[in-house]
């Protein structure tokens, strides 16, 4: 129970105080919260998709790739707007950071809950759910990049 109140108040969380915090830290204004409420999208939807059975084990696999990867990548792209920083190599690293801080939190947090409040989690997917969340940011760095190409091509025509 505890697990899905996490769920229910992160995308609120995220889009009422990620400009709040990163407007205190840079003092730079907002770009508004249309990025913030897709990533809230992405990751709400991410929780009804079907995920494959990986080696016998029922897996949250898809769950990640668009509630961990895509959600990171909105995420990161928020915070370049934000921050008003190009998207170049340095940049796809901070990518790769964001979604694995956020991936290990998730994972931590999922031990948490299993040991402190005996949740029922499969905790045993941990490498596979991280190998999901980095595909996913993969996923929405090639689309990201495929949709600037043809934006660019279409303003030169």
């Amino acid at each position: 129970m505890l697990f899905h109140w996490f769920i229910a108040f992160l995308p609120p969380l995220l889009i009422l105080g990620l400009p709040r915090l990163v407007t205190k830290l840079s003092g730079k204004k907002s770009p508004g919260i249309g990025l913030l409420v897709a990533a809230s999208a992405v990751f709400a939807i991410s929780w009804f998709l079907p995920s494959p059975t990986i080696e016998g084990v029922d897996t949250s696999f898809t769950t990640h790739i668009v509630g961990g990867g895509l959600f990171s990548g909105f995420v990161w792209l928020y915070l370049l707007k934000h921050l008003r920083l190009d998207i170049n190599l340095v940049s796809l690293l901070y990518l790769f950071g964001i979604v694995s801080a956020l991936g290990a939190a998730n994972e931590l947090l999922e031990l948490f809950l299993v040991e402190v409040f005996d949740y029922r989690i499969n905790t045993h997917e941990t490498n596979w759910d991280i190998l999901a969340n980095t595909i996913g940011a993969v996923v929405f760095t090639i689309v990201l990049g495929v949709t600037r190409a043809v934006r660019s091509r279409v303003r030169s025509n």
